[in-house]
């Protein structure tokens, strides 16, 4: 696991797009982990014939969950981003350079808990910050048995 380039990657261009309020980045980002965890699927797929009874079915699930993730970021997140990158294209709005942005994430804060401000992000805020946490936690305890 020290060489993950795909993640490496992608969470380079998350940090930049998100200091330079590019959403094009996201949509690479995103788009960069559909890659990575198809490959992982595939993998999942191509071992599933070796294992047996708990392990066959956790990867099983492990590649549900896979395809499940595949399909949210191919319909929901890549279109979202790709619509507020266009969006944001259209109005000619201007890109911060990295510093400015890091000054802006530095200095910039608005709470709210107006739910309209936050309809787009509540799907896969919800399942990265809950579900996929436990879930990877699920797989090294699952994976601890299998070895």
């Amino acid at each position: 696991m020290r060489h993950l380039p795909l993640a490496k990657t992608s969470n380079a261009i998350s940090w930049y797009a998100v200091l330079t309020t590019d959403y094009l980045g996201n949509a690479i980002e995103n788009s960069i982990w559909a890659v990575a965890f198809f490959a992982v699927g595939i993998g999942l797929c191509w071992l599933l014939p070796d294992f047996g009874g708990a392990g066959r079915a956790v990867l099983a699930v492990a590649i549900r969950g896979i395809a499940g993730y595949l399909a949210f970021l191919m319909t929901v997140a890549v279109p979202m981003y790709l619509s507020r990158w266009r969006a944001k294209v259209a109005d000619g709005a201007r890109l911060l350079g990295p510093l400015d942005g890091l000054r802006d994430v530095s200095t910039r804060w608005v709470v709210t808990h107006d739910l309209a401000e936050w309809k787009d992000e509540i799907a896969w805020m919800s399942l990265h910050f809950s579900v996929a946490v436990w879930l990877s936690l699920a797989l090294c305890v699952c994976y601890a048995f299998m070895i």
